[in-house]
């Protein structure tokens, strides 16, 4: 690699959109092994000009590629963060794959299904955010909301605006309920949002009843630590397999819980079980 040609920069980027993923190496080896890589690039230019000169040297003094550093894969949300920083969008997945069965338990609505003249609730990534100031003064925000599915503006006033408190461009999924409209300025659709909610407070609000799944080896005791440090108003309901059965139980009235902050629940849950439960509004 002739390091005049293609700089730091320019390799960061290529890692970073998966360029070089036929190599078979992790993204997170190849960014850690860079300067080493650069160092040895420009060794390698220098020692091959210095044989040009000479009719007798041989191949076997060019320096050898140096070993790659050690480094922990990217997990895919930073994977997807990287590919959006540097493509602008997405190429290995989208951040809401992994959030499609809760959304859909919450009545949220696709946008490739969305249609002229209903209200539904939407979800998505905000990849861009602009204001304006209508005639009378008042602010008027413009979202493009990304579900990995479609894209669609919506269009929220101030009230609602702040109601939903402090947010913005990055990973965090965003709601919004909406009137869907025709766009006659620029084509496709619109959303004129009644309401935005984060996803954190859309759980909180939506969510009838938490469902926990139970597996054999599961720490129950620590479990029902962690659930009584966070009370609150949901309802518990755990699904205990015990192969070849499945038996459900509904926790107690005076077992409710928190569903806010749901990531601090559902984080500490997985970390203690070590197996595969989760976390899921029933249907």
């Amino acid at each position: 690699m002739d390091g005049q040609k293609l700089n730091r920069r320019g390799v960061e980027a290529l890692i970073r959109a998966g360029a070089m993923d036929g190599w078979g190496t992790p993204r997170a080896v190849l960014m850690a092994s860079l300067d080493t890589a650069m160092e040895g690039a420009a060794q390698y230019q220098k020692a091959k000009a210095s044989q040009q000169e000479s009719l007798f040297a041989g191949l076997e003094s060019l320096p050898m590629a140096p070993a790659l550093a050690d480094a922990q894969p990217w997990t895919l949300t930073e994977t997807l963060r990287q590919e959006r920083e540097t493509l602008g969008f997405y190429l290995s997945g989208h951040p809401l794959e992994s959030l499609r069965e809760s959304l859909a338990g919450m009545g949220v609505t696709p946008l490739n299904a969305i249609t002229a003249g209903q209200s539904a609730l939407l979800a998505g990534l905000v990849v861009a955010r602009r204001s304006t100031r209508t005639k009378r003064g008042d602010r008027m925000y413009f979202l493009t909301l990304d579900d990995g599915f479609a894209r669609v503006e919506c269009i929220a006033f101030a009230d609602a605006w702040a109601a939903a408190g402090k947010m913005g461009e990055g990973e965090d999924p965003v709601l919004v309920y909406g009137e869907v409209s025709e766009d006659s300025y620029a084509g496709g659709l619109r959303v004129s949002a009644q309401r935005l909610l984060t996803l954190e407070a859309a759980r909180a609000e939506l969510a009838a009843m938490l469902c926990l799944d139970l597996f054999k080896d599961a720490p129950v005791e620590e479990i029902a630590h962690t659930v009584q440090r966070l009370p609150g108003n949901t309802p518990l309901r755990f699904r205990v397999h015990l192969d070849p059965l499945l038996v459900t139980l509904r926790a107690g009235g005076s077992m409710t819980l928190s569903f806010r902050p749901p990531s601090t629940l559902v984080h500490n849950v997985i970390s203690l079980d070590r197996a595969r439960q989760g976390a899921r509004r029933p249907a």
